[in-house]
């Protein structure tokens, strides 16, 4: 864990899977014409669920393992790290409206 905070490629790495994760949601509100606020935790949740699918049938196809020493464990630090940028994300999204609003008076 270390490492991640360390190096700044891990750390780019964490902030595309959750930026993956908020543009796939953002693009879904914007196609759905979604106008309430609420529908944001609830769309960043889909897609990052679908985020986990994608990636764990990529990683199958390509002959991954999901024994923990054989792969298992690098692929469940993919969907922790991508839980926590698109956390991040999600909070952005929710708060960052609200406080352009109060920046602009």
């Amino acid at each position: 864990m270390i490492e991640l905070i360390t190096n700044p490629l891990a750390l780019g790495f964490v902030a595309a899977q959750g930026g993956a994760v908020f543009l796939t949601a953002w693009l879904s509100k914007r196609y759905l014409n979604l106008a309430s606020p609420w529908w944001k935790p609830l769309l960043m949740l889909l897609s990052y669920f679908a985020w986990i699918v994608a990636t764990g049938v990529g990683y199958t196809l390509i002959g991954g393992s999901w024994a923990m020493m054989e792969g298992g464990f690098f692929v469940l630090a993919l969907f922790v790290s991508a839980s926590l940028s698109a956390l991040v994300f999600t909070f952005v999204w929710l708060v960052g409206p609200f406080l352009m609003k109060h920046a602009n008076g």
